[in-house]
């Protein structure tokens, strides 16, 4: 999915993760399309964490991210 821009702190984007695809390739995050900090449900749900920095530029889809995994917490 597309990121927008990032404003001046940094986020930390809910997101799951999937094998990816073809030689090479390695996993692809996919962020929850509503990130609003009250919807814990998310986060029991979520893989990773896609990790933007401050004042990070819009991303398009596929394009390549950090990430904290969240297996075993």
């Amino acid at each position: 999915a597309d990121l927008p821009a990032n404003d001046d702190r940094q986020d930390y984007v809910r997101a799951t993760l999937t094998a990816g695809q073809g030689l090479g390739h390695g996993p692809v995050a996919t962020p929850f399309p509503k990130q609003d900090s009250s919807m814990v449900g998310l986060m029991a749900r979520a893989d990773c964490l896609i990790v933007r920095a401050p004042r990070a530029p819009a991303l398009k889809a596929g394009s390549p991210v950090s990430i904290h995994r969240l297996e075993g917490l």
